[in-house]
């Protein structure tokens, strides 16, 4: 008796646990390792004098904060957590973490703002949906607060006024590696659904294998077996079952071999397919087609 009636495959497991594990994490973590570096190498950029407006302090201490987090997740991570939820909350960190870099770096002035639309896609590809609508909502909040510091001076704690010709080398850079990383975060997704989609047909070739094995081992041994739902549905029969047992109802559902095999009962009383079902417990009764004996043996799976 089947413990799901709307299970497509008598073997389909229809749990599906989150597999964002540690590996995943780690991919993370070294995300923001890159990150922190790009951030220390422009605060030496800022010290050589090439972006002066720019609060270098403040850099520094988005480094510092991204290292130390970074550095407490590398040795720490199964105890922070894993799964998409403790993923898309560090895709979050790392937003407020990109926003202090912005509001260093001039606001919305600087042409790094578009580094929004890589964490963007990367908390969508974590988190789905749900995690991209909050994500949106906080990039949106964070440039709102970006746009509120270039209309309120006391607000603003960094300018965004390189010299030339490093305005137009920092805009060409910022063009560059935002479409870059967004690109790699998208084909970092497009490889993982491959391996996905090639761990499917693996599984879905050994499902069929094992398949075959019970198939033919039931042949051999000339046994019958049908998986019946709580609900009466036949769910599954292998061929003998087909040929011994009644057939199904329009509705498909299983009919009970009592009266149309003379099946003997044991013990007397229900079907012993309706007695796994509403009493739990095993069953069995004893029929003959032709010239042979046949025992039908119930037991629940529930």
């Amino acid at each position: 008796m089947a413990e799901e009636p709307n299970r497509p495959s008598v073997f389909a497991d229809s749990r599906e646990p989150d597999d964002f594990g540690a590996d995943r994490i780690r991919w993370l973590i070294n995300l923001r390792w890159v990150a922190m570096a790009g951030v220390l190498a422009a605060t030496g950029l800022v010290l050589a004098g090439y972006f002066p407006g720019v609060a270098w302090p403040v850099l520094l201490v988005v480094v510092a904060v991204g290292s130390v987090y970074n550095t407490l997740l590398s040795k720490r991570t199964s105890g922070l957590g894993i799964g998409k939820r403790a993923a898309v909350s560090q895709a979050l960190v790392d937003l407020v973490l990109l926003t202090v870099v912005l509001w260093a770096a001039g606001g919305i002035s600087s042409p790094f703002i578009g580094f929004y639309v890589f964490h963007l896609a990367l908390i969508g590809i974590l988190g789905g949906p749900g995690a991209t609508l909050v994500a949106t909502a906080a990039a949106l909040a964070a440039a709102g607060f970006l746009a509120l510091t270039d209309w309120v001076p006391a607000l603003r704690i960094g300018v965004w006024d390189p010299a030339p010709p490093w305005d137009t080398i920092a805009n060409v850079v910022a063009f560059v590696t935002t479409v870059a990383a967004a690109a790699y975060v998208v084909l970092h997704a497009v490889r993982e659904l491959r391996d996905r989609e090639s761990a499917l047909g693996r599984a879905r070739d050994q499902a069929e294998l094992e398949y075959q094995v019970i198939a033919n081992t039931l042949d051999e041994l000339e046994a019958g077996l049908e998986v019946v739902s709580p609900h009466g549905r036949i769910e599954w029969r292998n061929r003998l079952a087909e040929e011994l047992a009644p057939g199904a109802t329009a509705d498909d559902v299983w009919g009970c071999p009592v009266a149309t095999r003379g099946c003997e009962i044991q013990p007397p009383g229900l079907c012993p397919v309706w007695r796994a079902r509403e009493e739990g417990s095993e069953g069995r009764c004893r029929f003959t087609v032709a010239d042979r004996s046949y025992e039908m043996l119930s037991f629940p799976l529930t």
